[in-house]
C-alpha cells in the first residue's frame, strides 16, 4: 500500500470499531443477549456541564504527561529550551488539528471507550481498561508495523509508540470512567494525535535524543499515563 492510499484509507479505518460494535450489538439482540440500548452503551448522552468539565479535565490529563516529559528533557539538557522556529510556526495549527483529530477518532472511541468499556464495566476499572487497551493497541499495531517496514519510523520508536498507545489508553478510559460519557476520551484522543505529537516531535525533538535519553523519556511517559489514570478514575469513595 502506498503512502497516499494509506492516508486516504485512515479516516475509513477509524470507523471499523464502531461498525463492529453495531454489528455485534445487533447480533446479540437477535439471540436475546442484548446488554442494553446501543445509545447507552456508546455513552454518548451528556449535558453541557459534563461536556465542558470533561473537555477541561481531558485537556489537563492528556497534556500534563508530555509537558512533564518536556520539562525533564529540558532540565537534563536533552532538548533545547523552548520550541524552535518550525515548532512555533506549527503551533497556531494545533487547536484545529486537535478538533480534526477528534472527529477522526470518533468512530474508534465510540467502539473502545464507548461500547467496549460499557460492556466490561462490571469487571472493575483496571481490568476493563486493560481489555480496552489491548483492543486499542492491537488495532494500531498494523499502522506501527507499516511505519517501521516503510522506514518512516525506526524500530525502537515503533515499539515505544505502540507501548505508549497501550499506556495512554488507560488515561482515556479513566476520563470516560470519571465523567461517565465518551466525549472526554474523544477529545483526549484528538489531543494525543495533535498537541502531544507537536510537543514530542516539534518542541522536544525526540528524534534527536540518544538511546538512553529516549528510553528514559519514554518510560516517564508510560509511568505518567498510569499515574494520571489512577488519579482520574472514579474512586468508590467519590461515587
Amino acid at each position: 500500500m502506498t503512502e497516499d492510499s494509506l492516508t486516504a484509507a485512515i479516516p475509513l479505518v477509524h470507523l471499523i470499531p464502531l461498525l463492529v460494535v453495531v454489528v455485534a450489538h445487533r447480533a446479540h439482540r437477535a439471540v436475546g443477549q442484548s446488554s442494553g440500548r446501543l445509545r447507552d452503551l456508546l455513552a454518548v448522552r451528556t449535558s453541557l456541564r459534563s461536556l465542558t468539565a470533561g473537555v477541561a479535565l481531558s485537556t489537563l490529563v492528556v497534556l500534563i504527561v508530555p509537558i512533564t516529559q518536556l520539562v525533564l528533557a529540558t532540565a537534563l539538557d536533552w532538548a533545547p529550551w523552548g520550541p524552535g522556529p518550525a515548532a512555533k510556526a506549527a503551533l497556531p495549527l494545533v487547536p484545529m488539528a486537535a478538533v480534526m483529530a477528534s472527529l477522526t477518532a470518533l468512530g474508534e472511541e465510540l467502539g473502545w471507550r464507548g461500547y467496549l468499556q460499557s460492556v466490561t464495566h462490571q469487571w472493575g476499572f483496571w481490568r476493563s481498561a486493560a481489555a480496552v487497551s489491548g483492543a486499542f493497541t492491537a488495532f494500531h499495531v498494523p499502522l506501527m508495523w507499516h511505519s517501521w517496514a516503510s522506514d518512516a519510523m525506526p524500530g525502537a520508536e515503533a515499539v515505544a509508540a505502540t507501548l505508549n498507545i497501550a499506556a495512554g489508553s488507560f488515561a482515556l478510559s479513566a476520563l470516560r470512567d470519571r465523567i461517565g460519557t465518551v466525549w472526554p476520551a474523544v477529545w483526549g484522543h484528538g489531543l494525543l494525535n495533535s498537541a502531544v505529537v507537536w510537543l514530542h516531535g516539534s518542541a522536544a525533538q525526540v528524534d534527536r535524543f540518544g538511546a538512553g535519553a529516549f528510553w528514559i523519556f519514554t518510560a516517564v511517559g508510560w509511568l505518567g499515563w498510569f499515574i494520571v489514570a489512577a488519579a482520574t478514575r472514579r474512586h468508590p469513595a467519590w461515587a
